[in-house]
């Protein structure tokens, strides 16, 4: 008899900073949020013979709900820590990897995936206490087919093995107004398009830089750009935030608060050279 393997998804995902925002303005909704993420443990703790659940939970929500001071706010409402602590029952919870600021992979340069997923595994390392994640969730299930390789060199693919021969689409999901196949949730705007642009463009300048850095022998100044590079690339990082396209006119110049800010703290390193 064949077996046959289905994998329950959680992805849980919020926009950095987003929870502590709407604390400032509309303290029940994070209540709600937190409430919601608190009953899944709760739920299954009694089911470990049961219950599986694979969990996705993208780093800038992890980021938050591992702030001290964002757990002494809520401290009354949900004890936070608790909650990171029951998710890491590997009985209950498969955690899977994904981006921490939650990009849509394949419309974000490919030179800026290594940073994006070996960021989340620091913070998924330290906060589920664990080395190995097996499964990956691409955030708005934005797929296409250079990705594959991307995961077999982070091991998410090395359990079952690959055999034969298929081809993926390229696409996200999709409703009635949106079709994922062109991605045009994320870029069908003229403003949308234009933050795309221009995340390329600084992202190459950044690689570049980077590059030319790491070649250099160490010294004070050499250090000093390195400090530089760090925090441009965060920034650059949290820049392609799939959120930040998806609310189009709202959002996106968010997008260019940070590449802005990038591009500051590349011309910084260029200067200390």
């Amino acid at each position: 008899m064949s077996h046959i393997h289905h994998a329950l998804v959680l992805n849980l995902h919020q926009p950095p900073n987003n929870l502590d925002d709407l604390l400032a303005e509309h303290e029940w909704e994070v209540k709600e949020i937190l409430f919601a993420l608190d009953r899944m443990p709760r739920a299954c703790w009694d089911y470990e013979d049961l219950a599986r659940v694979h969990l996705s939970m993208s780093g800038s929500l992890l980021e938050t709900l591992g702030s001290q001071t964002f757990q002494e706010k809520m401290y009354g409402t949900v004890k936070v820590g608790d909650l990171l602590w029951h998710l890491q029952n590997e009985k209950i919870f498969n955690i899977l990897g994904t981006g921490y600021y939650h990009p849509v992979f394949p419309l974000t340069p490919e030179a800026d995936w290594d940073a994006q997923t070996k960021r989340w595994q620091g913070i998924g390392k330290h906060l589920f206490w664990r080395e190995n994640f097996q499964g990956f969730w691409p955030p708005e299930m934005g797929f296409c087919m250079e990705m594959i390789p991307h995961l077999v060199k982070y091991g998410y693919l090395d359990t079952h093995g690959a055999h034969g021969r298929v081809k993926v689409h390229t696409g996200a999901w999709n409703t009635e107004d949106h079709y994922g196949d062109d991605f045009t949730q994320w870029s069908g705007t003229p403003e949308q398009k234009e933050a795309h642009a221009r995340v390329k463009e600084v992202s190459a300048a950044f690689h570049k830089l980077q590059a030319e850095v790491e070649a250099l022998p160490d010294d004070p100044n050499v250090m000093q750009a390195e400090h530089q590079i760090n925090e441009a690339q965060w920034r650059l990082l949290r820049a392609e935030t799939s959120c930040n396209f998806y609310w189009a006119q709202a959002w996106v110049p968010r997008v260019h608060e940070d590449l802005d800010a990038c591009q500051w703290h590349l011309m910084e390193a260029e200067r200390v050279l």
